[in-house]
């Protein structure tokens, strides 16, 4: 009986062993569960952290392949510019030497030429000498014929003022020779006198005194 009783007590613990082991497997499952489902969050937030930096890694790659692309485009035209300017400045490089070969052979005409520009200098200052004193000379001879046309013009007006006065005396003349005749002399004389002072009236005694 006691051996029986043992046996129960023994078999009630373990029993009640079992059940304290199936509760502490339960629990060890549910720990277990728990944490792989906490180690699956944590795997899940780590996968979305990686798709996160994925994600930004594209953008970046995105924004170096685009600067890439326009660095790119920029290395082209600047060396399309830099051949340009090459291309200029051989231009410009031949032109200059052109130009300096030109002026070379331009300061060597006139080293050439200078003793002849000097002889046309000297040349061309006696000239103007002449020529001024040519002038002077015109201008002399110009007042001496202005003086002489105007000696001539007084002798004309003194001669017209002369003839003038005698014009006028010899009308006053034929004036008083017919008052003093007229009651001697007859009807055809007297017609002959009226006709010969008619003519010397006719005479341009204006002009005369305009021109005076």
């Amino acid at each position: 009986m006691q051996a029986r009783l043992c046996i129960r007590e023994l078999q009630a613990k373990r029993k009640s062993f079992k059940k304290k082991v199936k509760h502490l497997l339960g629990k060890l499952e549910e720990e277990r569960i728990l944490r792989k489902c906490r180690e699956h969050q944590k795997d899940q937030g780590f996968i979305e952290d990686l798709m996160k930096e994925l994600g930004r890694e594209r953008r970046s790659r995105q924004r170096i392949k685009n600067l890439n692309t326009s660095l790119v485009s920029r290395l082209a035209n600047a060396k399309l510019s830099a051949d340009r300017f090459m291309k200029t400045y051989e231009e410009e490089r031949k032109n200059r030497r052109f130009m300096e070969h030109v002026c070379n052979e331009l300061a060597e005409h006139i080293g050439e030429n200078k003793a002849e520009l000097k002889a046309l200098k000297r040349e061309s200052m006696k000239i103007i000498d002449e020529l001024e004193g040519e002038r002077k000379m015109l201008q002399i001879a110009e007042v001496w014929r202005e003086e002489r046309i105007q000696m001539k013009l007084i002798d004309a007006k003194l001669a017209l003022e002369d003839k003038y006065h005698q014009v006028n005396k010899l009308i006053t003349d034929v004036e008083t020779f017919l008052r003093s005749r007229f009651a001697t002399l007859d009807m055809l004389d007297l017609r002959k006198a009226e006709l010969i002072l008619q003519e010397v009236k006719s005479l341009n005694i204006q002009e005369i005194e305009e021109f005076s």
